[in-house]
This record gives structure tokens, sequence and C-alpha cells, in this order.
């Protein structure tokens, strides 16, 4: 009996990679999501940082041990932010918004002005 699964049919179900061209009103609405998603990083890594000086100032970190501490956070969250974010093109737009949305940065209704079959694709994507 003959399989009739190929390695490459099995992979494309397995992904179910959307191939659609966003239209302008949808790469703009995109760069917003990601502009959000970027400014919630900020945020998180600006609290890191705040949490870590409010021990220094209660005495609980040395003052190397929190300058060390703190440079440490900054550099990993710029990484991450950088890795993420730097040099993004239209090409990324999807894959970056899944990722904001898979880290609760986004949700539902920041996304209701795409379209629905798009909207589906993100939600169904972040989610994993």
């Amino acid at each position: 009996m003959e399989n009739t699964y190929s390695a490459e049919g099995a992979e494309d179900k397995k992904r179910k990679v959307m191939k659609t061209e966003l239209s302008k009103k949808e790469k703009a609405i995109m760069r917003q999501l990601i502009e959000k998603g970027v400014q919630a990083e900020f945020t998180i890594a600006l609290q890191e940082a705040a949490n870590i000086i409010e021990q220094w100032k209660q005495n609980q970190k040395s003052t190397r041990e929190a300058y060390h501490e703190l440079y440490s956070s900054l550099l990993q969250n710029n990484k991450f932010i950088a890795r993420r974010y730097d040099g993004i093109s239209g090409s990324r737009y999807l894959s970056t918004v899944i990722a904001i949305c898979g880290d609760k940065q986004i949700n539902e209704e920041d996304l209701k002005e795409l379209r629905e079959d798009l909207r589906e694709y993100i939600l169904k994507g972040a989610a994993i």
C-alpha cells in the first residue's frame, strides 16, 4: 500500500500559513498595533528598573548590586525589544502582531478594524 501523505503536505497542514497581502489600511493598523507592543515593552523595562531602584533606596540591595542588576535588566530588555522590533518590514508585521497578541499586550478589541479572517488567524496564532 502506497503512502499518500508527503512530508511537505503534512508540514503545510501543521503550519496553516496564511498567504495574503495586507492592504495599506491593514498595514497601517498593524503598525499601530506594533507601536502599542513597543510601548508595552518599554513600560515593562521601566517597571523592572523602578523595582530595582526602589529596592536600592530601601537598602535591600547594595549600590553595586543594584547598579549591575539595573544594567543587566535594561540590557536584557533592550535585546528583546531589538530582536522583535528592529528592522521590521511589512513581511514581518503579521508574525510580530501575533507575538504581541500572545504576550497579551493587545487583545481582540484592538484587532476589530482588521478583516475577520486576519483577526481569527492572529488570535489562533497567539493562542499557541
